[in-house]
């Protein structure tokens, strides 16, 4: 139609015209083809001065537009449509995925929370089973050792029945020897005095043999002396034994003006002594001190009894005329000594030189027993 207007040809845009009329009403032709072919018609007709032919196209052209802007709009709104409705969905989607997310972290966490409840009421049915059975353990120590406190207790009333039994058993045959036996060596060694100064001059046998007799009751005696002290109960102690010594000393050497030094650790006064240290130990000092009366004119005796490194050793020194220990026979005297140790589980040693005094002792283990 474009050409036909350069060649102004108005026959054949009016044919073209025509023809394309019966293409402008069917539906298939876009209403932008219309409004673009009219477009052209209008133009060509103006281009060949066919005014009164393009006014109406004018008009139907205007309505094309029309047309064409509503479908335009149409068009757009329908593209804002889908578009929201594209973001209402997606907004959806991942509301959805959110709500998936949060129920999958809620899910977890609470599956977290259960788990960790599981396992701190597990924790604590252990622990209240453990307490359970630490607190039946703990009673039953307790329990036991009550029963073993108390048997203690009653072993011991038992042994302290027994102890106390014994210790009025050994004063009872201690007080029946003092009473019977040692009155009757009294009397004997009386009635011996009697008999020997009763005796004619002449009989002078007779006189030696009861002056034996005498001395051999003295003897017996004073052993028997030693031996009940040591059986009484009340003399336990070495605080006792010291006492002992003191007065024998005091008995027999102060009359013979012989000074006595006493030295002696106190920390073993309340030591128990066994009977059989006590006897042993008194009858080797009493020799030890009558022999010092017998032979040693001294003037002065030191007595120690001291305790080192878990051994007590009485020390008896004199400041004597001595003698030669190493040419000296042992006599009855020394063997009495050397016995008595022995029965302490002891050791003993004489010393002495002509002229320097005579050092006896006697050494032993100590057992460090306390009184009550």
């Amino acid at each position: 139609m474009k050409a036909f207007a350069i060649e102004e040809d108005k026959g054949k845009i009016l044919s073209v015209l025509e023809e394309s009329k019966k293409y402008l009403k069917t539906e298939h032709t876009s209403i932008y083809s219309k409004s673009e072919f009219i477009k052209a018609a209008i133009q060509s007709l103006i281009s060949t001065d066919q005014l009164s032919i393009a006014s109406p196209l004018q008009t139907e052209l205007r309505n094309l537009e029309e047309q064409l802007k509503n479908e335009e709009d149409i068009s757009r709104i329908k593209i804002l449509n889908n578009y929201y409705q594209n973001e209402q969905k997606l907004l959806l989607i991942r509301e959805e995925k959110e709500k998936q997310e949060l129920t999958l972290f809620l899910t977890n966490s609470l599956n977290i929370a259960l788990a960790a409840l599981f396992i701190v009421c597990l924790a604590l049915v252990f622990f209240i089973r453990f307490n359970s059975n630490q607190k039946e353990k703990i009673q039953l120590l307790a329990f036991e050792a009550e029963k073993e406190e108390l048997k203690r207790i009653q072993e011991f009333k038992a042994m302290k029945s027994n102890f106390e039994s014994l210790q009025n058993e050994r004063n009872r045959i201690a007080k029946e020897l003092h009473d019977d036996i040692g009155s009757s060596l009294s009397s004997i060694s009386i009635f011996t005095s009697l008999a020997i100064e009763a005796l004619p001059e002449r009989i002078e046998k007779a006189e030696n043999l009861m002056q034996r007799v005498k001395s051999q009751a003295s003897n017996i005696a004073d052993n028997l002396s030693d031996l009940i002290w040591a059986v009484y109960s009340k003399n336990d102690t070495y605080g006792h034994l010291i006492i002992r010594m003191k007065n024998f000393c005091y008995e027999i050497l102060n009359e013979k003006n012989i000074e006595t030094e006493f030295n002696f650790d106190p920390e073993i006064q309340d030591l128990l002594a066994d009977l059989k240290i006590r006897k042993n130990l008194i009858q080797f000092f009493k020799e030890a001190v009558n022999n010092i009366l017998k032979y040693s004119k001294a003037s002065h005796i030191e007595i120690s009894l001291i305790e080192n490194e878990g051994y007590l050793k009485l020390l008896i020194i004199d400041n004597g005329i001595g003698f030669d220990d190493q040419t000296v026979i042992e006599g009855n005297g020394f063997t009495s000594f050397r016995a008595r140790a022995k029965a302490m589980n002891g050791k003993m040693q004489i010393t002495s030189q002509p002229g320097n005094g005579t050092q006896v002792w006697v050494e032993f283990e100590l057992t460090k027993q306390m009184t009550d």
